[in-house]
This record gives C-alpha cells, sequence and structure tokens, in this order.
C-alpha cells in the first residue's frame, strides 16, 4: 500500500502578498489609475454629490468635476475647503492609495 501521507512543500522564497501586489501594481503601471479611483471615491464620499457629478479629472494636486445642476454647484462652492480636507483623510485612510504607491494629495477643487 502506498503512502497516504499528504506531501510538504518547503517555501523557499515566500514573500508577503502586500510586498507581491506592489511589485504587480508598478511593473504593469496601475499605480495612476488605482490613484485616480480613489480620489473619484474620496469625492462621491465627501461631497455626498455622486449623482450630480460627471467628468471628474484629477491631475497635479487639481480635481476637476463637472457638476450637472447649477444649484448644486453654486451649494459646493461655500464647501470646497472642507470637502478638500475630508477628500486627503479618505485618501490617507485608503489602503489601495498605499497599493499604487503615489503620495500625491487634493489641494483644490474646480466645478464646472
Amino acid at each position: 500500500m502506498a503512502n497516504t501521507r499528504p506531501v510538504r512543500i518547503e517555501r523557499t522564497n515566500a514573500q508577503p502578498l502586500g510586498d507581491i501586489l506592489r511589485l504587480f501594481v508598478a511593473q504593469n503601471r496601475l499605480g495612476y489609475g488605482l490613484f485616480n479611483m480613489e480620489v473619484f471615491r474620496a469625492w462621491d464620499e465627501a461631497s455626498g454629490m455622486a449623482f450630480y457629478s460627471s467628468g471628474k479629472f484629477f491631475r497635479e494636486g487639481v480635481f476637476h468635476v463637472t457638476v450637472k445642476s447649477s444649484l448644486v454647484r453654486s451649494q459646493l462652492q461655500f464647501q470646497l475647503d472642507g470637502i478638500v480636507l475630508k477628500m486627503n483623510e479618505i485618501l490617507d485612510a485608503s489602503e489601495t492609495v498605499e497599493l499604487s504607491g503615489i503620495q500625491d494629495r487634493v489641494t483644490k477643487i474646480v466645478l464646472h
């Protein structure tokens, strides 16, 4: 009768999953895409205006967003500083931003 004991595979080059994911993101140049998705999610969460927002764009610290309603746009004008702070708090807490390796932050919001 054959030996029924399971075969044990030795781990010769074990690495933490986080390190492997960071390497994958870097090699496939996915960092900016992941970071932009998190910025867009942070806007939706911080402003609460995902329904009225479209045409989101982020570059060099400036977040551009088209707001469908002029009434909502005028209300948001008064809250922009607070939204910037809230967005950066969300980005600081995001594991996806850490994985992307990008340390950029929102400095200004431009409403269109």
